[in-house]
């Protein structure tokens, strides 16, 4: 009785296991596009269509959801990605949510029993079927930057960095004569550091193709700031070797300079990058204001171009900081997945 008890309940068991390898076996992968419309004032809808492709077919889908928080005007976005674990095309139905916004999905030849998915929890489908989409691949407007960290962290980027780099270019010859060193010496150096900012240019940009933007910005901050300390340390013409280390490290702000349009480009490709990199270069604007004047301002105060140094050395440092915030490395990645 027992054995037979035994013998009843492993065939159920394995009934269950066979079962569930069997429905695991079934679910599949397929790929989505979604092309959302969306408009309002601080409350907004969403409609658009899609496709789904499953089994080497293609569905069509219709989208419409609603959004809160920073909805103003309208916008166009283009999501790719895809939905996992469903067995049929229709099982992509349901609703979905995304930061501050939720979609619905409806198959336009769905079966019937799609509709029991529209209850179930935002994200996920009957605690199986999940819908990812990676909104970096999504057609970018100035609205939308300009409610997004990376646009800011840009705009950082650029206002700091610029900060920095006017005080020095506008301060360094004065300092220098100051110093003691003959203008013709200066002329010289300088026209010397100006062919290494455009060697700069050059190895800045094509290491951060092979290494990333933020290391080899931060990689030519760091050369920029070792730079600014040879200058801040000149005490008379017999310390020509520390000028010549300032001119040398305008290698540094070369790299950066290469780099402070390719890593918004990388974070806002697209139709609109135009205007979104004209209002997030509004920052270098912002900075080449502060940056003579605080230079100047410093040096009234202090009677010393020392602080001054310094304090670019930090705005350096704080634009590279900047950068890492903005991570085109993000964007790249997904674009190159996405690929």
């Amino acid at each position: 009785m027992r054995i037979s008890m035994l013998l009843r309940g492993a065939l159920v068991a394995l009934i269950a296991l066979f079962t569930v390898a069997l429905h695991g076996a079934r679910a599949d992968t397929g790929g989505v596009t979604l092309v959302v419309f969306k408009g309002g004032w601080i409350i907004g809808g969403s409609a658009g269509h899609g496709t789904l492709s499953f089994h080497g077919r293609r569905y069509p889908l219709s989208v419409g959801g609603i959004d809160y928080g920073l909805v103003f005007g309208g916008s166009r976005t283009v999501l790719e990605g895809r939905v996992r674990n469903i067995q049929r095309p229709s099982d992509v139905a349901g609703v979905y949510a995304a930061a501050g916004a939720g979609l619905a999905i409806v198959g336009k030849h769905a079966d019937a029993d799609a509709g029991g998915h529209d209850h179930a929890p935002p994200g996920q489908l009957d605690g199986r079927r999940e819908l990812s989409v990676d909104s970096n691949l999504a057609d970018w407007t100035l609205g939308r930057a300009l409610s997004s960290t990376p646009f800011w962290a840009v705009f950082a980027m650029w206002g700091f960095g610029v900060i920095g780099y006017q005080i020095m270019t506008t301060h360094q010859v004065a300092h220098a004569l100051e110093r003691g060193f003959s203008a013709v010496t200066l002329g010289w150096m300088f026209a010397l550091g100006g062919a290494c900012t455009a060697a700069g240019n050059v190895i800045g940009g094509s290491l951060s193709d092979r290494w990333g933007r933020e290391l080899v910005f931060a990689l030519g901050s760091a050369i920029g700031i070792l730079g600014i300390g040879c200058l801040a340390w000149l005490g008379g013409p017999e310390d020509l070797v520390l000028l010549l280390g300032y001119v040398v490290a305008g290698v540094g702000f070369g790299m950066r300079i290469s780099l402070l349009t390719a890593i918004p480009a990388d974070l806002f490709a697209g139709r609109n990058l135009g205007v979104i990199l004209g209002a997030a270069q509004g920052g270098g604007g912002v900075g080449g204001l502060i940056g003579p004047f605080l230079g100047g301002w410093l040096f009234d105060v202090t009677g010393s171009y020392q602080i001054a140094f310094a304090v670019a050395a930090l705005a350096i440092a704080v634009s590279a900081v900047a950068a890492w915030v903005a991570a085109p490395r993000r964007a790249r990645q997904a674009r190159h997945v996405g690929g």
